[in-house]
């Protein structure tokens, strides 16, 4: 009887070349997709406002929040670089050559190109106006969180009559909050309006525009808001287009000085606070109205409105609420 032999019974093993070759494809395949990620964050997001999320990360109710955007941003970039991935190997693959000549109708180049442009053009702004409201969304979720606890904070002042804090400037404190953290995020190179009445959100919008001035006085504050509203008057403002869309103005080509003052403004104007205070909690709820500002593709992802800042056009309106379990009254009288 012929001896079997003992590799035959034995379970087939994966070779270890394989199985490395795939851990150095899907270690490069990940940092391409962080990479990825990361270039779409870089026009929008500064060290500062990572600085406020990652703050905001340490506590659960913010991760609560921002699990699903952030999810949904990493899937975006995800699929970014798969369509990288796949061109590249329509690029570099090398057919074989076709030695069959093919008669091409004149004209039938031009033709072809003047279908596919419309679809192209639309592709690519609808994939870029798809992330910045991703983004729009992780920052909304930050700024309820910064503006939830700064209501947090003077609320319980507020009843008690202290210090002479009232309930309008506990809204006023947490609707200037909200608009530091969105900033990065809102379109500035657009008509917007000028008046605002929040004069604690002036101060600290001349407080960041004073520390841009090329040199600092004993009165930069001032001049801080005296340089804010020269960017928002005369031709610094009339020169901007009103409604129409372009893909250079959605990502902020001006001075960071007059991207400062516009961005932040324009946050403010497109964002509603109102603070809560129900069932033994305190907090905000935040409405933000992002103006879609690439082209062709307003449509698709808000809808018209014409109240926001003065500023017609198509919005898309993001939402949240943040609470937080009120503090114990404090003394009435100061100690």
């Amino acid at each position: 009887m012929p001896r079997k032999n003992e590799d035959n019974n034995s379970s087939p093993t994966p070779q270890r070349g394989s199985a490395r070759a795939w851990g150095v494809r899907l270690g490069a395949h990940g940092l391409g997709v962080m990479a990825t990620a990361a270039l779409l964050l870089l026009p929008f997001v500064s060290r500062s406002t990572l600085e406020i999320v990652w703050e905001s990360a340490k506590y659960t109710e913010f991760l609560r929040l921002s699990w699903l955007d952030a999810l949904l941003f990493v899937g975006m970039a995800a699929c970014l670089w798969a369509l990288a991935v796949i061109l590249f190997e329509v690029v570099s693959s090398r057919r074989a050559p076709v030695h069959k000549v093919l008669g091409m109708p004149r004209g039938s180049v031009m033709t072809e190109t003047l279908v596919i442009l419309p679809i192209f053009f639309l592709l690519t702004f609808g994939i870029a106006q798809l992330a910045v409201n991703n983004i729009a969304g992780l920052l909304v979720n930050a700024a309820v969180f910064q503006s939830g606890r700064t209501a947090w904070l003077w609320s319980s002042e507020a009843d008690e009559g202290r210090r002479g804090v009232t309930s309008a400037m506990v809204k006023d404190l947490a609707h200037a909050q909200a608009a530091v953290v969105l900033a990065p995020v809102a379109p500035g190179e657009f008509i917007q309006g000028v008046s605002i009445q929040n004069e604690r959100f002036i101060e600290l919008r001349g407080v960041m525009m004073g520390s841009q001035l090329p040199a600092f006085s004993t009165d930069t504050g001032s001049a801080g808001k005296t340089a804010a509203t020269g960017f928002l008057m005369g031709t610094n403002m009339t020169n901007l287009p009103e409604m129409d869309s372009s893909f250079s103005n959605a990502l902020d080509t001006s001075s960071w000085p007059a991207r400062t003052t516009r961005k932040l403004t324009f946050a403010f104007h497109a964002s509603e606070v109102v603070v809560l205070e129900e069932n033994s909690e305190v907090g905000v709820r935040l409405t933000y109205h992002h103006f879609q500002a690439f082209p062709m593709v307003g449509r698709i992802f808000g809808e018209l409105k014409t109240d926001v800042g003065t500023r017609p056009g198509y919005y898309k309106t993001l939402e949240r609420k943040f609470t937080m379990p009120a503090q114990i009254n404090p003394n009435k009288k100061t100690p």
